[in-house]
């Protein structure tokens, strides 16, 4: 598997159970997807080399994460043995999306301007609230939690790479996280 091409859908969180089972906490997207992948990348956080290519035995959901039982981890150790790694998938393995659809590392590094040209930031990753998701934009200096609702984010494009949002007055210096 090429690295190159994987896309982190989550992290291990712990080892379930005494037989090798691995707790994957998800970035996004709905845990019955993994039901369909039949090999995962597994990678250290820190990065480098050493990530590792399994094959899934059975995936199931559990409380917005999903327990893994991957060819080769048998034992609790080799399971802790893995906790912070990240689990990648193919890109290709991702379903087409509609219109106004993104995949989350899609829109990393979308440069953000307001309706009125000022640009803001660029993204650098986003958050699952309850509520709605949440584009982490900064500028370097000072980051930003913008809702990814259509109301406020009202032009994108995808061959640019921007996004144009048009925040309700005082939404950018309420959501400021500096």
């Amino acid at each position: 598997m090429d690295q190159a091409s994987q896309v982190a859908v989550g992290t291990v969180v712990k080892a379930h159970g005494i037989r090798g089972e691995l707790k994957v906490a998800l970035y996004s997207g709905s845990a019955d997807a993994f039901r369909s992948y039949r090999e995962l990348l597994l990678a250290p956080a820190e990065g480098g080399d050493g990530a590792r290519s399994f094959a899934v035995r059975r995936a199931r959901p559990q409380d917005g994460a999903v327990l893994l039982e991957l060819e080769g981890i048998e034992t609790r150790n080799q399971a802790e043995a893995l906790v912070g790694w990240k689990v990648l998938v193919e890109r290709g393995l991702f379903a087409e999306l509609a219109e106004h659809e993104y995949y989350w590392h899609d829109l990393v590094g979308f440069t953000v301007r307001t309706v009125d040209g000022t640009e803001i930031g660029t993204v650098q990753g986003l958050l699952a609230t309850p509520g709605h998701d949440l584009l982490v934009v900064a500028d370097g200096t000072t980051e930003y939690l913008v809702p990814m609702r259509r109301e406020i984010v009202v032009h994108e494009d995808r061959a640019t790479g921007e996004l144009v949002i048009d925040p309700p007055e005082g939404l950018l210096d309420l959501n400021r996280a500096d």
